[in-house]
């Protein structure tokens, strides 16, 4: 189990993001901004740098926790702290 403390600064930058829910399916992440669509700049920013690790649709952003490794939480929290989430 993660850690408490890093569990509630992650529903704290995800309020900050406007995301209405994260939840996990197999080995994926899934985040759901409150927006109903994920804009072309948002997108652009929010995959930078992550390999394919990151894939991000019309509604939803999803993360291989597999690809990402021990990473996974740091890259949550930087995708969560992106300035153009929505």
């Amino acid at each position: 189990m993660e850690n408490p403390l890093c569990m509630v600064r992650i529903e704290i930058l995800a309020v900050r993001a406007k995301v209405s829910s994260i939840s996990t399916q197999g080995r994926q992440i899934m985040m759901k901004p409150l927006e109903t669509v994920i804009e072309r700049e948002a997108k652009q920013c929010l995959s930078r740098g992550y390999d394919g690790a990151v894939k991000i649709g019309a509604t939803q952003i999803k993360l291989a926790t597999k690809l990402l490794g021990d990473r996974w939480m740091e890259i949550l929290r930087e995708i969560l702290s992106c300035r153009d989430m929505a």
